[in-house]
C-alpha cells in the first residue's frame, strides 16, 4: 500500500533531487501530509509536513501559497500532538502572512485567524484574543453594511456581536439591526435567524418582542429539521419568566427549562418537585433571588396542574415567601407567608411537618425584621419548640 511504502522509504521522499522541487510536487507533498494527519498517521504527517514546509521556505520563501499552506497545516499537526505553544507560533505565522499578502478581509485569512483564536482560548491568553476578535467583528460589520449583504452574512455579524468570546466587545444594541435585516432578507424562513433576533431583543430589554419572535422561530421549525425545538421552547420559557409571566411560562409546552431556573421537568407526582429541590440548593448557597424565580415557576406550575385551593399551592407560596425574606423583600414576603400558613393550618389533609415548616418561616421573617416578640409567639406554636424549657 502507499502507506507502507511511505513508512519503509521515508528518505526517498525528503531528499532533494532534480525535478522534485517544482511547486506542484511540493504542493502534493503538503497535501499528503494533511491526509496522513487527518487519518491519524502522525509520524508520516510529520515527515511530509516538516519536510514540505522546510523545502517550500527554502525554495519559494514564505509568500508562496504552498509555503503558507504548509505552515498552517503543520500548526494543525502540532495542535493534534498536544503542543499548543508550537501550534500558536505556527498559526500566528500563517495568520500574519495571510493578512499581509491577502488582506484582513480575505476569506482565506479567516482560517488561520480562527485557529489562532482557538489555540489562544486553550492557553488561556484572554488579552491576546481581543485584537483578533475585534478585527473579526470589524470585517463582519463592514460586509454586513454593504447593500448586497446576504442574510447569512447579516446573521453571522449579529451572532458575533451577541456571542463573541470577549465580553467587552459584546454589543446587543449593534446586533439588533443586523439581525432584523437578516430576517427581512430571509423573509422569516430560517428559524435560526429568528432565534438570534429573539436573543437580540431579549438582551436589549424588549422582552415582549423577544417572546413574539421566539414563538415565530418555534413555529418555523419543521419536524426532523436541523434545530432543537426543546432548546427553543426552553429559551421562550426563560423570556416569559424574565418578563414576569410565570403562569405563561408554566403553561408553555416544554421538556426542560434553562439551567438558571432548575433541572429537567418530567411528569411527577408532585408538580414542581425538581424546582423545589433546586430552590433549596440555591438558598443554601445564598442565591435567594434565583431561588425565588424557581419557586415562582413552581407556584405557577402547581396553579396550572392542580385543583384550585390545593394545599400544595399554598406550600409553594410559603417556600417563595422564605426566599423573599432572604432577598429582603419583606413586605411581600409577610403577606405571602401569613396567608399560606392560614390556608395550610385550616386543611386537615396537610401533613404536620408542612405546617410546622410554614410556622418556622414566619418566625424567621420576624427575626429578620428584628421583631423578637412576634418571632417567639410564632415559635411557641410549634409542638416541640427548642426554645421551650
Amino acid at each position: 500500500s502507499s502507506s507502507s511504502m511511505l513508512s519503509s522509504q521515508p528518505e526517498r521522499y525528503v531528499r532533494v533531487t532534480p525535478g522534485e522541487d517544482d511547486e506542484r510536487t511540493l504542493e502534493a507533498m503538503v497535501h499528503l501530509g494533511e491526509v496522513c494527519r487527518i487519518l491519524g498517521n502522525r509520524e508520516e504527517a510529520e515527515l511530509w509536513l516538516v519536510g514540505g514546509r522546510d523545502r517550500c521556505v527554502r525554495i519559494f520563501k514564505e509568500r508562496n501559497p504552498v509555503t503558507r499552506a504548509a505552515i498552517y497545516r503543520l500548526g494543525l499537526l502540532r495542535e493534534d500532538q498536544n503542543q499548543p505553544e508550537l501550534a500558536e507560533s505556527l498559526f500566528r505565522q500563517s495568520y500574519d502572512l495571510d493578512r499581509k499578502i491577502l488582506g484582513a478581509d480575505h476569506p482565506e485569512t479567516a482560517v488561520p485567524r480562527n485557529s489562532l483564536l482557538r489555540i489562544l482560548r486553550k492557553l488561556g491568553k484572554t488579552e491576546e484574543l481581543k485584537p483578533l476578535v475585534k478585527e473579526r467583528i470589524s470585517r463582519l460589520r463592514r460586509r454586513a453594511l454593504e447593500a448586497d449583504a446576504s442574510a447569512h452574512e447579516l446573521h453571522t455579524c449579529a451572532w458575533e456581536l451577541l456571542y463573541c468570546e470577549v465580553p467587552e466587545l459584546l454589543d446587543a444594541e449593534a446586533a439588533l439591526p443586523f439581525s432584523k435585516r437578516a430576517v427581512e432578507v430571509d423573509r422569516g424562513q430560517d428559524a435560526n435567524f429568528l432565534g438570534t433576533l429573539a436573543v437580540a431583543y431579549g438582551r436589549t430589554g424588549d422582552l415582549e418582542m423577544a417572546i413574539e419572535t421566539q414563538e415565530r422561530a418555534i413555529r418555523q421549525v419543521r419536524a426532523g429539521g436541523p434545530y432543537n425545538r426543546e432548546d427553543m421552547v426552553a429559551r421562550l420559557v426563560k423570556y416569559k419568566i424574565q418578563n414576569g409571566d410565570y403562569l405563561g411560562a408554566a403553561t408553555t409546552s416544554l421538556q426542560k427549562v434553562t439551567s438558571d431556573i432548575g433541572d429537567t421537568i418530567l411528569p411527577e407526582e408532585i408538580p414542581g418537585k425538581d424546582l423545589v429541590e433546586r430552590s433549596e440548593v440555591l438558598m443554601a448557597k445564598g442565591h435567594y433571588e434565583e431561588a425565588a424565580d424557581a419557586l415562582r415557576f413552581c407556584l405557577a406550575t402547581r396553579q396550572k396542574d392542580l385543583a384550585e385551593g390545593h394545599w400544595l399551592i399554598a406550600e409553594a407560596s410559603s417556600r417563595l415567601g422564605e426566599a423573599m425574606v432572604g432577598a429582603r423583600e419583606f413586605e411581600e414576603a409577610e403577606g405571602r407567608l401569613l396567608e399560606s400558613y392560614e390556608t395550610l393550618a385550616k386543611n386537615p389533609e396537610v401533613p404536620s411537618p408542612v405546617i410546622e415548616e410554614s410556622i418556622v418561616r414566619v418566625a424567621a421573617l420576624y427575626e429578620a425584621l428584628q421583631r423578637p416578640l412576634e418571632a417567639t409567639q410564632w415559635r411557641d406554636l410549634l409542638p416541640s419548640s427548642p426554645e421551650k424549657p
